[in-house]
């Protein structure tokens, strides 16, 4: 987000804990948030971390305050999007940026893990694709889209591909006779990461994988126009 706005204020919507809040505050940004969940601003508070427990529409957040606002994996619980992305754009300054990620319904998760896939949940109200999320956009805001794409797989899909294979070895991971290849999440990335070939099949299908927009999370970068 910095290569298109010098950013010093941000506000993270749907914290959770903080993490974000947490990292943007390590990279000497200005960094708040703000959480529904109780707990979640409990934890947030036992580590010193400036985030309130209010309605992202509450009036105490003044319009033309911040460089920019994210929304990480929050736009599919909340009832109304498009309020949401309107409210979003009067919070950021002229020129301000917001930054949304979301579960792609058009996702290869969601063709191959069919009854499996864990995005079909009560919480989550709206699903989307890469193109509904960016018409939707479009059509009710005046937001300019900056970048729209998908990234990824899950680690879901990934432990049942891997399950699909019994290797004696792969790369630079050895394998003894019956053990189990899918473990913890943590020991796939490091399977991947310990392998080249692991490594480059992962570079060549993210490419793949967003230029059939089938990723497992629509990443969008949207821009208030500096004048109407």
């Amino acid at each position: 987000m910095q290569s298109y706005v010098s950013l010093d204020t941000v506000l993270d919507v749907g914290c959770g804990k903080g993490d974000f809040v947490f990292a943007g505050i390590r990279l000497g940004i200005r960094v708040q948030g703000i959480e529904l969940s109780k707990s979640a601003v409990d934890i947030a508070h036992d580590c010193n971390l400036p985030v309130r427990q209010i309605d992202f529409f509450d009036p105490s957040l003044r319009p033309d305050t911040f460089d920019a606002v994210t929304f990480f994996e929050v736009i599919e619980h909340v009832p109304n999007p498009t309020a949401f992305l309107k409210r979003a754009e009067s919070l950021v300054k002229p020129g301000g940026l917001i930054y949304v990620t979301t579960p792609n319904f058009d996702s290869l998760d969601r063709y191959l893990l069919k009854s499996r896939w864990s995005v079909i949940h009560p919480e989550h109200l709206t699903y989307f694709t890469r193109k509904t999320l960016v018409s939707a956009i479009v059509r009710d805001t005046s937001l300019e889209v900056l970048r729209a794409e998908t990234r990824n797989i899950s680690l879901e899909l990934l432990k049942r591909i891997f399950s699909l294979f019994s290797f004696a070895s792969f790369g630079h991971v050895s394998l003894k006779e019956n053990q189990p290849l899918v473990r913890p999440s943590v020991d796939i990335r490091k399977i991947i990461s310990s392998s080249r070939l692991l490594s480059l099949l992962k570079f060549l299908s993210n490419i793949l994988i967003n230029r059939l927009a089938i990723g497992s999370t629509i990443v969008v970068l949207l821009r208030r126009p500096k004048s109407r």
